[in-house]
């Protein structure tokens, strides 16, 4: 199995690693992992 991990920015990056690109790399024995970068401080 090859691992990949995806450095996201935001929740919406972070659900399309998640419930897309997963689900699809799965079918080629891969597996993603999201990581979330904190940007900017989001008062």
């Amino acid at each position: 199995m090859i691992r990949v991990y995806a450095l996201v920015e935001g929740q919406t990056e972070e659900t399309f690693v998640s419930e897309v690109l997963r689900q699809y790399l799965l079918s080629f024995n891969v597996y993603i992992s999201p990581i979330r970068l904190l940007t900017s401080p989001g008062y």
